[in-house]
């Protein structure tokens, strides 16, 4: 009962705060490249969280944005190399693994949400609607770089304007459709398996989202969906698994979609474990 109202309380506090005006406030704190501003909120970071900065690719950073977003060093995620393994695009905790049924996908125990709604494609949404499909929640302390799960071309981006919720566990269990009403860009792929989809989700303090092709992308002010064809610009942009694809400029959530082709998830992997980005989460028959 007291858990239960916890959730709602935190669901309704979210609701009150001014999300968008907060995200912004962070963002222009989160690039400050004043040496004792920057050198502060990133000596504070760490000891919190306790990073591992001996992973890190560099040293020195412009700003806290720019070690929250900071690369690794060679070889400190190795990348499985077997053809047909999905290896996982990011560092994080699986919040949910499994298929979807019917285009309705899990987000929490007791609560779904549609493929159509979240990727705003009714095509694409059918050619997927069974298909494998896992979230992955990014804490604070994780790597925050997204990688490729399996080779593909990007057929389709799609920034989508939303709410800035948060999507711990709490409020993922709590608020329903939590990914469908958030901000997102989803990106679509092909593959020598068909399809696959990679949903990058916003949340709260995630005032942007930066990709390998075309840099920072900012939501709107109008809220209207911005969707780009590649294929249809004869733009053929290739990458390969393991290959750096995007990253949040502050912490979230990612959904992999898979190919329609059958898959099978690692009999390990279940609801709650801790991954990191290039290990496998299974392999497509």
């Amino acid at each position: 009962m007291i858990k239960a109202i916890k959730k709602k309380f935190v669901v309704l506090v979210q609701k009150l705060i001014p999300t968008k005006a907060l995200a912004r406030l962070i963002y222009q704190i989160s690039r400050a490249e004043q040496p004792i501003l920057k050198d502060l909120l990133i000596k504070g970071f760490c000891s919190i969280y306790s990073i591992n900065t001996d992973e890190a690719a560099q040293k020195d950073y412009r700003s806290f944005n720019d070690f929250f977003t900071r690369e690794l060093k060679p070889g400190a995620r190795p990348i499985d190399n077997v053809s047909k393994n999905i290896c996982c695009p990011s560092d994080g905790t699986i919040a949910q693994i499994g298929f979807g049924e019917n285009g309705n996908l899990i987000q929490a125990k007791g609560l779904s949400y549609t493929l159509n709604d979240l990727l705003v494609s009714p095509d694409t949404a059918l050619k997927l609607s069974n298909s494998g499909f896992v979230s992955i929640y990014l804490a604070p302390h994780n790597y925050h770089r997204v990688h490729m799960p399996i080779n593909g071309i990007l057929e389709q981006s799609v920034h989508v304007p939303g709410k800035l919720f948060s999507v711990n566990r709490e409020t993922t269990s709590s608020l329903d459709k939590l990914y469908v009403k958030n901000e997102r860009l989803n990106l679509i792929f092909n593959s020598e398996y068909g399809l696959f989809a990679l949903v990058l989700v916003g949340a709260m303090n995630v005032g942007s989202f930066s990709t390998a092709w075309s840099g920072e992308i900012i939501g709107r002010k109008d809220g209207v969906i911005s969707k780009k064809e590649f294929k249809k610009e004869h733009q053929l942009i290739q990458f390969k698994k393991g290959d750096y694809l995007a990253h949040f400029n502050l912490g979230s959530t990612i959904v992999f979609i898979g190919p329609p082709k059958a898959l099978n998830w690692s009999e390990e992997l279940e609801n709650g474990s801790v991954v990191k980005m290039g290990s496998s989460l299974g392999a497509i028959r």
